[in-house]
């Protein structure tokens, strides 16, 4: 009843925030945390916000201090991107081996990703994801030097930046040999 319960709550949420027109980003919804840690466990994507009236070189801060505690691997991507949705298929293939160790999976675009294209895509890749807008996506490659995406950012438990691939997906042993380096420390 819980599962069905939750599930009719995120079809209403996405629903309504699918529907709506406006440019102006919506309140954040409060989903309780005993229904968000479910949700989590069962590798459903998780949706998350940041409030539009965060500073563009605050976001990056913002973020990271949520994940404080685990390793997290950030992706930087489009939902235009070939590279970027070509690299989701590969990093799915070791996620859960190392999702099961502790590495949380973040995925951040903005809004040059269309909307509608990105609520339909985020819910088919498990992690955390946040759709900023376009001055805080911005400044947040300009915070990394981003001159391309898809971008990975390798977070350590303290939110310290390990590492980064700048010229693309660096490939599944890569990324697993970082990530477990990293979950190591």
């Amino acid at each position: 009843m819980k599962k069905l319960f939750l599930s009719l709550a995120v079809m209403t949420l996405s629903l309504s925030a699918g529907c709506s027109r406006t440019t102006e980003r919506q309140a954040p919804t409060d989903v309780p945390v005993s229904q968000q840690q479910e949700a989590e466990a069962e590798g459903t994507p998780i949706l998350k916000q940041i409030a539009s009236s965060v500073a563009p070189d605050q976001v990056f801060s913002t973020i990271a201090a949520q994940y404080k505690g685990s390793v997290t691997f950030i992706d930087l991507w489009a939902t235009w991107c070939p590279p970027c949705r070509q690299a989701m298929k590969l990093v799915d293939q070791i996620k859960p081996e190392l999702a099961a160790k502790g590495c949380k999976f973040v995925y951040i675009t903005g809004e040059t990703s269309p909307r509608e294209d990105f609520d339909t895509m985020y819910k088919t890749i498990e992690g955390d994801h946040f759709y900023l807008t376009d001055a805080q996506y911005k400044g947040l490659l300009n915070q990394f030097n981003v001159t391309g995406i898809p971008h990975y950012i390798l977070l350590s438990k303290e939110g310290k930046v390990l590492w980064q691939s700048e010229m693309g997906y660096p490939g599944n042993d890569e990324a697993k040999n970082q990530i477990e380096m990293a979950l190591a420390q």
